[in-house]
């Protein structure tokens, strides 16, 4: 037995159609349809469940199981027949269990709400989605660690307020890129930790009617163990909020390392090519070479940002447990998710590609960056730090004015500013000595570089990649 045609699962309280417009403003199943894998994964939990609680025979559950196996297998090929009055991905696979397998298929709601429904679908799509983005970041790290390994000691200019600071190697500057995802991948881990909990059997909002055993739906669709509180589980989308916040953080990192390429591949810099499968041209300069790859990650970080103030601003004075309202909750998060594992493909991408040109880098490391090496040399003659500071501020000034450089100082000159300088100052005013005295762990120094290295290969590892990335450019 099927329903009336055009009839809801929800119309026996109601008289007459559906408003058409209503209808159509009402439905998800253009968004939500993604989620039918998910949805077959828990239908698939809850008919062994009922089968198990007597509802569903032996034959019957393998009649569902069977049914649900063909509605896949029909989503994989593009197969599935959609009705305009499919609300959603969850009414959609109840009605093609039904008209499979009549009052079988109809049957398979029992003792469930959407509500518990569609949290759990949600929360597996999340998990095999955030697991897809922490092997991404994987792939974008490996490509950091093998560049870094290759420029390990290629000298150029830290910056700091965009004005050029102090050298390090571009091998410690990629590295930077590699610590700031590490911190990424542990938002993700905290998701799990977090999040990581089935919410099938919280029914509406009191808990399922029928005696289910949570413990065991949740093992069976890989959650670490049920949700506590039913009311908290259907009312809550914090692990939405969570998850879109690890997408809008992760944008935030690969934005700004975007933003630095998009100006060393400028003519003014030069220090960085974006290999030509990376780079767009113009439709009137012939030209023109564009970093149109970064300056889209760039972009679309502010879009991903959005993404996470809009699923905030949908919760916030939301009563509980459960509103219509929570239907927007899919499309700024599965905006966010999409966004940001290709934006991580991209830069992995880039990054791998990209020609470094390490003169220029050496080049645009100037005497002047070695002020702060001055004040410490003179700090160690027994100067007090601001003294030093203030007589080296000097010094630079004259220096610009002179047009000559302090590394071509004579000791004589260096001594009308401070009689602390001795022989040993040139040798001391040197961007390899500058490099070497930053041994500090975490620091530029080659040795520390190299621990760096070696701890980053050992994380990778230990997560089962190497170094590189170019697996991930053929994805």
């Amino acid at each position: 037995m099927t329903q009336p045609e055009g009839s809801k699962a929800w119309s026996g309280r109601f008289e007459g159609r559906v408003d058409p417009t209503f209808e159509r403003y009402s439905r998800s199943l253009d968004f939500d349809l993604r989620l039918l894998p998910d949805d077959v994964r828990t239908n698939r939990a809850w008919a062994r469940e009922l089968h198990r609680l007597g509802v569903y025979t032996t034959g019957q559950l393998n009649a569902v199981l069977d049914a649900l196996a063909e509605i896949e297998r029909d989503y994989a090929k593009g197969r599935l027949s959609l009705l305009p009055t499919d609300e959603d991905v969850h009414m959609l696979v109840e009605r093609l269990l039904t008209e499979k397998l009549g009052p079988t298929g109809a049957a398979i709601h029992a003792g469930r709400s959407r509500n518990d429904q569609v949290v759990t679908d949600f929360k597996l799509y999340l998990k095999r989605s955030l697991h897809e983005l922490r092997d991404g970041i994987r792939f974008l790290q490996g490509a950091a660690v093998a560049r870094a390994g290759e420029t390990a000691d290629w000298v150029m200019p830290a910056y700091t307020h965009l004005q050029r600071a102090q050298p390090v190697t571009l091998g410690h500057y990629l590295l930077s890129l590699f610590w700031a995802l590490e911190r990424d991948l542990r938002r993700v881990e905290v998701w799990f930790q977090t999040h990581d909990f089935c919410p099938l059997g919280s029914g509406a909002c009191a808990g399922s009617g029928f005696p289910v055993d949570r413990f065991r739906l949740a093992e069976e669709l890989g959650f670490k163990g049920p949700t506590e509180n039913s009311i908290d589980t259907v009312a809550s989308r914090d692990f939405a909020v969570d998850a879109v916040n690890v997408c809008a953080n992760l944008m935030l990192t690969l934005s700004r390392y975007a933003e630095d390429w998009i100006l060393w591949s400028s003519r003014e810099f030069c220090w960085l090519r974006v290999a030509d499968a990376y780079s767009t041209g113009s439709s009137m300069m012939p030209q023109k070479r564009n970093p149109d790859s970064l300056e889209l990650v760039r972009g679309k970080a502010s879009r991903v940002a959005s993404d996470a103030w809009r699923l905030q601003a949908l919760l916030k004075g939301l009563p509980l447990t459960y509103d219509r309202d929570l239907q927007e909750d899919k499309e700024p998060l599965f905006d966010a998710m999409d966004t940001t594992l290709t934006s991580v493909r991209v830069m992995t991408g880039v990054l791998s590609t990209a020609t470094f040109d390490r003169d220029r880098l050496a080049h645009a490391v100037e005497s002047e960056m070695l002020a702060t090496d001055l004040a410490d040399y003179l700090v160690l003659k027994g100067v007090p730090f601001r003294e030093a500071h203030r007589i080296v501020a000097g010094m630079v000034k004259k220096a610009e004015k002179s047009g000559k450089p302090l590394d071509t100082w004579t000791l004589s000159e260096f001594r009308t500013y401070s009689e602390g300088f001795d022989s040993d100052v040139q040798d001391y005013l040197t961007v390899a000595k500058s490099l070497t005295r930053r041994r500090v762990y975490g620091g530029t120094a080659p040795e520390s570089v190299a621990l760096q290295l070696e701890r980053a290969r050992a994380i990778l590892a230990e997560s089962g990649e190497e170094d590189g990335g170019s697996e991930a450019l053929a994805e």
